[in-house]
């Protein structure tokens, strides 16, 4: 992981993730998680960071399906960045939660008081934020429920 050394980013003390957040020379992501982005702005003491931590292996396994990430090869080349042995989406994403584990994050939107009758709200408000028309794989409201299931 290399640190972003832009101005804005050595305030927040942000290092980039290659490949996840930030577009590629093409303008393509490997991920965008506008559920953290609507759960953080509905219940502010959820960090935001955090939320992406828990959410992104289950976002790991639903973009890898997305032509450009396949295409792009996207999921083999950050596994190939850590040094995984499979480079595959499950094998990143229990990667990532095990990572979650050792730094002693949160495993799940449970263990972070997020309850199930929220998730309408959460899905209606991750449908209507900038990230949802950004992400690799067109989402679904019924997709959004089964990536906060899955995070559940």
């Amino acid at each position: 992981v290399q640190p972003d050394r832009s101005r804005g980013a050595r305030r927040r003390g942000a290092v980039a993730r290659p490949g996840l957040r930030r577009p590629d020379r093409r303008g393509r992501r490997l991920v965008d998680r506008p559920d953290s982005h609507s759960l953080g702005g509905i219940d502010p003491r959820l960090h935001h960071g955090t939320l992406n931590a828990v959410f992104l292996p289950a976002v790991i396994r639903f973009n890898a399906q997305a032509e450009s990430v396949r295409k792009d090869r996207r999921i083999e080349r950050l596994a190939q960045a850590i040094d995984l042995p499979e480079r595959n989406a499950d094998a990143l994403a229990g990667t990532i939660r095990a990572l979650n584990a050792r730094l002693g994050l949160p495993a799940d939107l449970t263990a972070m008081g997020v309850a199930r009758d929220r998730f309408d709200c959460i899905i209606d408000h991750a449908l209507a934020d900038h990230c949802h028309q950004t992400n690799p794989r067109p989402a679904t409201r019924e997709d959004y429920r089964a990536l906060l299931e899955t995070s559940f």
